[in-house]
């Protein structure tokens, strides 16, 4: 079994997008901190609309300073030193080392992207330099073949500081076997030898059934499972859209019924946080064309591109129902106050 007495750094990679890479450094984050490991959390590159302040008075992403918060340090920039804001229009919001630096198409982004690489690197070593020990995030999937060239937050961290790397799988989606031999075959021979073992997210059942899959991947992948991790709804934080297909919410005695329309530019999700985590409220995304007039409360949640979520409202209808939902109230509000007369 690998020892982690030894390592400076540690990168923690996934399948795919949502395996739960955030989760599992904020858990390993405090696993280290409780041990009395000066330990700090990272992540090269994020893309994502929430941001929140670090002691500096610049902004990081928001899993990045719960991280800060579970490994019990300070958040700094140094922790996200590039954060992506979606903007309108394809573009993005570019934030370097805490501050904006400027709003420009994806394709000028990338054409950027040595000059990134050296500010994340040199975020990574000064942390190197504080820190007993940093934990790496990484970003959707190591073996996207063809950006690799682009990659900040997986192959770049790897082969520039030589990282130990835990392979995090998503069993809930399916396909978890085909999911880890395919990202270790499609790994560079220098980033394969340096994987310490897998961790399997999202379990539900007895744990018992899968003592069998544990066998076959250390046994016929070659790599430890170094833990099996059950389905558990902690709603810590939704980072981007793809989170909210995942929220559950625990509902006990509902009240209320809210609908958020879910726009495709929608942005600030974590304003969502307070209402989910109320178990007398029921929340519901609305994704799509539906009726409203199930619901107590509509809500139009901050847009990065208010004219395109605009003309998403207008062309599926939804548009319109909101209009006839807001007539309703109207009327309700103006007949319960001539009543009150």
């Amino acid at each position: 079994m690998f020892s982690f007495k030894f390592m400076h750094n540690l990168l923690v990679v996934g399948t795919s997008s949502d395996a739960g890479k955030t989760s599992v450094v904020m858990a390993l984050s405090r696993i280290f901190s409780d041990l009395g490991v000066n330990v700090a959390p990272f992540k090269a590159q994020n893309v994502s609309n929430n941001s929140c302040v670090t002691i500096e008075g610049r902004e990081i992403s928001r899993a990045q300073y719960f991280q800060a918060q579970a490994a019990r340090t300070p958040p700094s920039y140094l922790f996200n030193p590039v954060l992506l804001k979606s903007y309108a229009n394809g573009g993005v919001q570019v934030v370097v080392n805490g501050l904006v630096h400027k709003n420009q198409p994806i394709s000028a982004y990338f054409d950027e992207i040595d000059e990134l690489k050296c500010h994340v690197k040199n975020a990574f070593s000064q942390l190197l330099h504080d820190y007993e020990l940093v934990i790496a995030e990484g970003a959707g999937s190591p073996v996207e073949l063809n950006l690799l060239h682009k990659d900040l937050s997986n192959t770049f961290i790897a082969e520039t500081f030589n990282s130990k790397i835990i392979l995090v799988a998503d069993i809930e989606r399916g396909g978890v076997f085909a999911s880890i031999y395919g990202t270790l075959a499609l790994l560079s021979p220098q980033i394969r030898q340096n994987v310490i073992g897998v961790i399997i997210n999202k379990f539900r059942g007895d744990r018992r059934f899968f003592d069998e899959g544990e066998k076959i991947i250390e046994e016929q992948f070659g790599v430890p499972v170094l833990g099996v991790l059950p389905f558990l709804p902690l709603n810590i934080d939704m980072e981007d859209s793809q989170s909210l297909h995942n929220y559950c919410q625990r509902r006990a005695n509902v009240k209320i019924k809210i609908a958020i329309i879910a726009t495709p530019k929608l942005s600030n999700y974590n304003d969502f946080d307070v209402l989910m985590a109320d178990d007398e409220l029921d929340v519901t995304l609305i994704h799509d064309f539906q009726t409203l007039d199930y619901f107590d409360l509509v809500l139009l949640a901050g847009s990065k591109s208010v004219l395109s979520d605009l003309r998403w409202l207008k062309s599926n209808g939804l548009f319109a129902e909101i209009q006839e939902f807001v007539a309703v109230i109207k009327c309700y509000a103006k007949n319960s106050m001539m009543l009150s007369l």
